[in-house]
């Protein structure tokens, strides 16, 4: 899939164990942004506009052995839930997958989870879109096993009360969408 897919209604689990392997798990309705334009001129989605849409999903789709579940809801929405587990260290891109989520591993064995900024012109786009239905409503939740170096602002929680995961939740919504890069570093600091 390609960055004509934005996140609507969303949630997404990073789980970090002490071990540095981790899980992202998410379910997020996907839009694809252009149906607004045309329910802008239109008023609505045209049939053949919606079936184009619903080819370009399910081939999209096809190609990410990460979606584990997808459906494909009409009016250029569809519905995924996307699971992947690392165990080699590897990073990982979820913006092909319609998540603008980026985790990766540093040789210093730091683990940097980024959800770039979202610049003015498409801020002003996305506000636009709420005009036709959109409605951008999402948490991301981190639990890390691993101390948190660096909570790029967030409020670093505890699963339980003094002890265990560390827990940063996120909400994203058109109002909370961020000024600059959330930038989350976790790992055993090299000294």
């Amino acid at each position: 899939m390609s960055s004509c897919v934005i996140p609507e209604k969303f949630t997404c689990d990073i789980n970090i164990k002490e071990n540095g392997t981790y899980s992202v798990s998410a379910n997020s309705t996907l839009v694809f942004y252009t149906v607004f334009d045309e329910i802008k001129k239109h008023g609505k989605v045209s049939e053949k506009t919606d079936s184009e849409i619903k080819s370009y999903f399910d081939e999209g789709v096809k190609k990410e052995p990460t979606i584990k579940k997808y459906q494909y809801q009409n009016n250029g929405r569809a519905y995924v839930e996307y699971f992947n587990e690392v165990n080699d260290g590897s990073s990982v891109d979820l913006s092909s997958s319609g998540f603008p989520l980026t985790i990766t591993v540093g040789r210093d064995s730091i683990i940097t989870i980024k959800a770039p900024v979202v610049d003015r012109d498409s801020k002003k786009n996305l506000q636009e879109y709420a005009k036709y239905g959109y409605n951008l409503n999402g948490t991301i939740t981190i639990t890390s096993e691993l101390p948190i170096i660096d909570a790029g602002g967030q409020k670093v929680g505890s699963k339980y009360f003094f002890f265990g995961p560390q827990v940063i939740k996120r909400e994203v919504t058109l109002k909370t969408l961020p000024e600059q890069d959330i930038i989350i570093k976790i790992g055993k600091q090299i000294k």
